[in-house]
């Protein structure tokens, strides 16, 4: 005869009732829970009473998982990844500012070739290290000179993965770095940023293809810490993160004597540079410093290891014409007045290093000219400055004898400057420019107000002219003089050699 389900199911329990006790009532004790068949915590195992974690593993920690640490990912760690060390190699520690020494000609050929080189054949050991937040990390390798002849005893080289198994999670990798100290001969160093706590695999390992660099190594690691607000850029450490402005209308105000960190990573190329070869077609960050005087603004500024940066100065950041200054590379500086100025930073697509976008560091500063001075040629200058529009002889600026006057050619082969002055019959004028002039001036003296204005750029070429001098003051700058034979007005004009560069000038001017 055979059981139905309800028969048979009624036979179990009659059974399990008759020898096991299991429909008795008894009392559990602390670690049985009456409500979900498990643990005293209500979770459906057995870890509860008064340590019950609410999960349903047994281990007490809090999750789902059976390492005994508070995540879900069961590497027995609480960072949240999870970094099975590799299959079949040998798992040995590094600490942060614990240096170790090991040897790879104990360990076997484990990795593949890392990025940055060959190391085929060659022994390597393996790391792990555990980096308790975001920040720098610092990793090298010094290698023995046991014959001390300045060389390295073999030629490490040292590769970081994010994931042991994974060669294409690979952070940083160096072959040559020659430390600094005297006596030091060639090791590997590496530096990387995370932005939150993990674990990596530094593998130690030889250079080249034949199977015979490996030998006696010292590592050690280091990390800098972010602060919070602060973010890691490889190569620069941390910095207090400010990203950019998209436009001139939404420009970040940039804090004076502050160091930050922004990118111009998914940014717009709305601005380009006037007067310096970048910034098309790369995205652009853009800021706002206000000054209260005259002074000069200053801005430092440095990109990641491979991009090429660039930044541009302007009076108003919308308008080009007001650009003040530009540079690549490493920061420039500027004469500016009191107000809102716009600091542009591009990226250079015909840059050596071969990125237009990237990270960088920012940093603005202001010196501010005293009452009686003004800023010129990047100096605070007592002194009267150019006033443009003199850039022919019915413009010409009004001078007397005494001045000392800052004036600038301001663009290459279309501009130049003339200023006049009333001389008395036997008064002698003397026109000096050797003070500071970063071009090659020629000064020309005429009597009254040519018409046309003359075009000429060398002495010998105008006849017009009462006086003309090219460099017979200091280095390529020009000193002048002439006794006036009649009372009148004399103009002097003021021009490039070969209009072929631009730039300031300072001029004195005695009449006796």
């Amino acid at each position: 005869m055979k059981l139905g389900c309800l028969g048979l199911g009624a036979v179990v329990v009659a059974i399990c009732a008759v020898f096991l006790g299991c429909g008795k009532s008894h009392d559990p004790g602390p670690s049985i829970d009456t409500g979900d068949g498990g643990g005293a915590d209500g979770d459906g195992d057995r870890d509860g009473g008064a340590g019950g974690d609410g999960d349903s593993d047994v281990d007490g920690d809090g999750d789902a998982d059976v390492d005994g640490d508070s995540d879900v990912d069961g590497d027995g760690d609480s960072d949240g990844d999870r970094d099975d060390w590799c299959p079949g190699v040998q798992r040995h520690v590094l600490r942060l500012d614990e240096p170790v020494d090991g040897d790879t000609l104990d360990g076997e050929d484990d990795f593949d070739d890392p990025a940055c080189a060959s190391s085929a054949g060659n022994p390597d050991l393996a790391y792990a290290l555990s980096l308790p937040s975001a920040g720098l990390v610092t990793v090298q390798v010094d290698v023995p000179d046991r014959n001390q002849d300045g060389l390295s005893d073999w030629d490490a080289l040292l590769s970081v993965r994010a994931d042991c198994e994974d060669s294409g999670s690979e952070l940083a990798c160096n072959d040559d770095y020659y430390p600094p100290d005297p006596g030091s001969v060639r090791g590997s160093r590496v530096e990387f940023c995370v932005d939150r706590p993990r674990s990596v695999a530094v593998v130690v390992d030889g250079y080249g293809s034949f199977g015979d660099e490996g030998g006696r190594f010292s590592l050690s690691a280091s990390q800098q810490i972010c602060d919070e607000g602060e973010t890691c850029l490889p190569g620069l450490g941390c910095r207090r993160a400010l990203a950019g402005g998209e436009t001139c209308e939404d420009a970040t105000v940039l804090p004076l004597d502050t160091t930050v960190a922004a990118t111009t990573v998914d940014l717009g190329d709305d601005y380009e540079a006037e007067g310096c070869d970048f910034g098309d077609r790369a995205g652009d960050a853009v800021f706002a410093v206000t000054t209260e005087r005259s002074g000069l603004l200053s801005v430092d500024l440095e990109g990641d290891e491979d991009f090429d940066v660039g930044v541009i100065l302007r009076d108003d950041c919308a308008d080009p014409d007001t650009e003040r200054a530009c540079e690549t590379a490493f920061g420039t500086s500027a004469c500016v007045g009191p107000g809102a100025h716009g600091v542009i930073v591009d990226g250079d697509r015909q840059g050596w290093r071969g990125n237009p976008e990237g990270s960088f560091t920012l940093r603005a500063s202001f010196d501010a000219c005293r009452d009686d001075e003004v800023c010129f040629a990047g100096d605070c200058f007592r002194g009267e400055l150019e006033a443009e529009p003199n850039n022919d002889p019915t413009h010409a600026q009004a001078v007397a004898g005494g001045v000392l006057l800052g004036g600038e050619i301001a663009r290459r082969g279309a501009d130049e400057d003339w200023y006049a002055l009333q001389l008395q019959a036997g008064q002698t004028v003397t026109v000096d420019l050797s003070e500071d002039c970063e071009i090659d001036t020629v000064a020309f003296l005429y009597a009254g107000t040519p018409d046309p204005a003359p075009d000429s750029l060398d002495c010998l070429d105008d006849e017009r002219a009462v006086a003309c001098d090219d460099d017979d003051g200091d280095f390529l700058c020009s000193y002048l003089t002439y006794t006036a034979p009649a009372a009148g007005l004399y103009t002097l004009r003021i021009v490039e050699w070969n209009s072929d560069s631009a730039g300031p000038y300072v001029m004195s001017i005695e009449v006796e």
